[in-house]
Order: C-alpha cells, then structure tokens, then sequence
C-alpha cells in the first residue's frame, strides 16, 4: 500500500463489503413454492440414492407439481402487477418488473459477449470488447459535416477561449475572479449525497461533513487550478461500468450503455 492510501485509510476509515452476496429472490416466491421445491429436490435426491422405479416417477410427479405452481404462481404476480398500471406510470418500472420476474442481472460478466461471431467470456477481453464499442460510439467521426466545420474554426481561430491568454475585458475580468466560499457552499450542496465514487473511494458525503478548515484548503485547491489551468492527472481518470439497457440482448456489447465513475473532488471543481 503506498503512503498515500495509508494516510487516507487511517485518516478516514472504510467499510469493507461483504464477500458472499444473497441474490434477491424472484418477486412472486412464496413459501408454496419453497415448499413445493423442497419436496422435488428431496425426491432428486432419494432417486440418486436408490435407483428405484418407484422413486424416479414419484421424482417426475413432484416436478410437475414444482413447475405448475411456479407457473401459476407468476401468473397472478404478474396480473396483480398489471393491475396496478395507469396512464402515468413510467415505462422503466415496467421493464424493471420484467427482469425481475424473469431473474435477468445486468451484470456483463455473468454472460459472455458475442462480436463478429466470436464468443467472449474472459472478463479482460470484455472489458476490450466495452472499450473499443464505446469508443465507436463516442467518436469524434460520428460527428456530422457542418458541426466539425464549427468545431475546426473554433479551434484554429479562437485559440484564447482554451489558454489562459483570453483577451483583458470587463467580462474576462468577472469570470476570472477568485472562486468564494459561498461558491463552493452552493456547489456542495448541489451534490446526490448516494451517488457512486470514483477510483479515490472519496464519497460525495464526505464533503458535506468537513469542517470550516477542510473547506478554506479545498479552495484553495480550485483557485490554484483554475490559475494555472491544469487539472490533476487523477481527477481525468474513470472507471466506466456497463449497464445493459431495457429489453436489450445480454450478449451484443451495443446492448450496454457506459456509466462513468470519476472523482468527486473533480465533480465538484467542475460544478
């Protein structure tokens, strides 16, 4: 561990999460179908002991029985669900419900991916496979012809607007103002206190707890930064998460959309 992260995990301890994970049960299970589950793997395991005629249609009877009352039992679930809909219910809480019924995780590693007919299921070459489809999507050539125009003689004509060289006015002179506590205060305040962290595990929490001091050194911090115009290595650093879309195929990378995690730090020097 280097000295950095062992002044911080001294500084501000952290929980660690627990291994073993309990997936959540499907909506509709009840204890009738627990019951009725239980009976069928009690039979499994008696026909694996003793070979029997007897026990092995016994075995198929109690599985039929599993079957039909899971059947029906997500039937009605999914009526009474239906029932519920109105006018102005939204149509992600329809394709939440879905995938709860049918047990679908949006987790891409726990299906592989298949691009150009090759199947991939090791999680460095999918996280290859992430980066090089959202890349495609983002690039710079899906931009049409008339906004790369713009964007070329914004960029060779209008150098200023990208240095520190901007031209001396009235306005230039307003906004290059040093950043006040009130400005920082707002900007804290408009943070979602539950929201994810980046690779600097710091929680957008932890700035809503500092004291008059921690705050006048985050400051301090913002104006050097906007002075010299550069911004920390770290804070241009994310950790892009993969999450599958409604209704869309598991397998197909297109099927993902890319959530960024990056510093909070930099969030709030951006706000």
């Amino acid at each position: 561990m280097s000295a950095k992260y062992r002044i911080v995990s001294q500084s501000i301890p952290q929980t660690k999460p627990c291994v073993l994970k309990r997936h959540k049960p499907l909506p509709y299970w009840n204890d009738d179908i627990k019951t009725a589950i239980r009976n069928r793997n009690r039979a499994r395991n008696k026909i694996n002991r003793t070979k029997n005629i007897n026990d092995i249609i016994e075995h198929k009877r109690l599985k039929a029985i599993a079957q039909r009352v899971i059947r029906q039992t997500a039937r009605q679930h999914w009526q009474s669900f239906c029932d519920t809909l109105h006018s102005q219910t939204r149509l992600g809480t329809v394709w939440n419900m879905a995938r709860k019924m049918n047990g679908t995780k949006s987790n891409p590693t726990s299906v592989p991916l298949i691009q150009d007919g090759n199947v991939v299921k090791l999680n460095k070459d999918k996280a290859e496979v992430f980066a090089r489809s959202f890349a495609s999507v983002s690039s710079t050539t899906n931009y049409s012809p008339d906004f790369q125009r713009h964007r070329t003689n914004i960029e060779q004509n209008h150098t200023y607007l990208f240095t520190n060289n901007s031209p001396d006015t009235e306005i230039t002179n307003y906004l290059n103002k040093d950043f006040t506590n009130q400005e920082l205060s707002l900007a804290i305040n408009q943070f979602k206190k539950n929201s994810s962290p980046g690779a600097d595990r710091i929680m957008y929490a932890f700035f809503h707890h500092l004291p008059p001091a921690g705050l006048h050194l985050i400051l301090l911090l913002f104006n050097l930064i906007w002075y010299k115009g550069q911004l920390p290595k770290a804070w241009k650093h994310a950790i892009v998460l993969p999450i599958l879309k409604a209704g869309k195929q598991p397998n197909s990378p297109s099927s993902y959309r890319p959530i960024s995690l990056t510093s909070a730090l930099g969030k709030l020097h951006g706000t």
